[in-house]
């Protein structure tokens, strides 16, 4: 290590229960410092201290019950205190509000401060009618995020065809944007045969599903952003049209404001037999999961750099998908057909009723997706972080 490779890293919140991206973060952090680099994680807001133990790693939290002003005081603060002590390379995911008491704390210090968003959310906000809400996101969000990108020193995102859509679609100078990948611990989505077989079998008991039944998987929050509706029930629908719904199911793993109204549609359609809904789930413990499933669905008309479907990939699970954000990027060649216009939800529902139909590929994608997803493990992906963020 050398003495200039010291990160602050500020998370903008965690908690044991996380379900989100964020619950990745230490074990990311946790690869950085084996191999070498020293960190300093701020946690914006702690339900309790996260368990970090590595002997590289320093890690403080604001104090609860701050909000607004006080927040971002506290955070200026916190940021300025790291930079005393050599910390002058900050990273924040996502929290603009975050970025920008970096950039005022560190911008002119010989300080840098690396921002990462990915996300094909820009058109949406856009198309949202005026109101009194939308001036607040204004005021609260977006602001912020037009500052943050304007005046942070490196802006990450990934896959590459996002780097190409915050350029042309958020008017992002090019030349600070730089690539990261999401990474998934591989360790914690590969089985044997035989742990695989029982969590099929302890998943289908629980879901109350004879043992031969076909699980279908989705895991992300159903927002209305990423239009959940515009594919389901719709693509079950299609399996059902096509004979092939007898013996299948589809779990739904993710909470959100579009959760209430996909229930009541799947009611509405005659399909509540053939959908288990359990809400969001910790990310710790979501293994069971995806080692019980078949098939992984990925509805979804935004999306940036969707972890979950890297983990569907390190699962082993064939995968239907839209092609929203990167997610057609990151998925192999023979996935390719698998991979649908997110403007077409009836191509969706087809593709769906293909791979089912199309057992004896399974075992083809499933080794492509795992051969692919190699490059999103954790230790590779944190070489990648050192690179970018200590040598470009």
């Amino acid at each position: 290590m050398t003495q200039d490779e010291r990160l602050l890293y500020v998370m903008n919140e965690y908690s044991p229960s996380l379900s989100s991206h964020l619950a990745h973060v230490l074990g990311l952090l946790e690869a950085m410092a084996s191999q070498g680099t020293q960190i300093w994680l701020l946690v914006e807001r702690a339900e309790v201290v996260p368990p970090v133990i590595h002997e590289r790693i320093r890690v403080s939290c604001l104090p609860t019950g701050l909000g607004g002003i006080r927040r971002w005081l506290g955070l200026y603060r916190e940021i300025s205190r790291a930079r005393r002590q050599g910390y002058t390379t900050a990273f924040i995911r996502i929290s603009s509000w975050s970025a920008l008491a970096a950039i005022v704390a560190l911008r002119g210090r010989r300080g840098r401060v690396f921002f990462w968003q990915s996300g094909t959310t820009i058109e949406f906000d856009k198309m949202q009618p005026w109101s009194v809400q939308k001036g607040i996101w204004m005021l609260r969000t977006l602001i912020p995020s037009r500052l943050t990108w304007k005046f942070c020193d490196v802006f990450t995102t990934g896959p590459s065809s996002m780097a190409q859509y915050y350029a042309s679609v958020g008017k992002i100078d090019p030349h600070k944007i730089r690539v990261l990948h999401n990474d998934v611990a591989h360790q914690r989505f590969s089985w044997s045969s035989d742990a695989r077989q029982r969590a099929r079998t302890q998943l289908r008991q629980q879901l109350g599903l004879v043992e031969d039944s076909v699980v279908m998987l989705l895991v992300h929050r159903l927002s209305p952003v990423r239009r959940t509706l515009d594919y389901l029930p719709l693509a079950l629908e299609a399996v059902r049209s096509d004979g092939i719904l007898e013996g299948t199911c589809l779990v739904v793993a993710g909470g959100g404001g579009d959760l209430p109204e996909l229930q009541r549609r799947c009611i509405h359609s005659g399909l509540q037999d053939h959908v288990r809904f359990l809400g969001d789930l910790p990310n710790d413990g979501i293994e069971a999961i995806y080692a019980g499933a078949d098939v992984f669905l990925q509805p979804s008309h935004a999306e940036g750099f969707p972890r979950v479907l890297v983990e569907a990939m390190v699962a082993g699970l064939p995968v239907v998908s839209t092609d929203a954000g990167g997610s057609a990027e990151i998925l192999g060649a023979r996935q390719q057909e698998f991979v649908v216009d997110r403007e077409k939800p009836e191509a969706f529902g087809r593709a769906v009723c293909s791979l089912l139909k199309r057992r004896d590929i399974w075992a083809d994608l499933s080794s492509e997706n795992r051969r692919v997803a190699k490059q999103y493990d954790t230790p590779v992906v944190a070489r990648l972080y050192r690179t970018v963020l200590f040598d470009d």
